[in-house]
């Protein structure tokens, strides 16, 4: 399965615990770009209803 393994676990405990899976090789900026783009999903999706 690879690097995905995190996102096929059903029962992950908390958003936290997604964060461990891998190496650790994550770039800041990457990781910060990526926060940024969920939370700008999720407002419009809450937003929407």
């Amino acid at each position: 399965m690879g690097d995905d393994c995190c996102l096929l676990e059903e029962d992950s405990g908390s958003e936290a615990s997604q964060f461990d899976c891998g190496d650790g090789l994550v770039d800041p900026k990457t990781r910060r770009n990526v926060d940024l783009v969920v939370n700008n999903i999720t407002e419009r999706l809450e937003d929407e209803d």
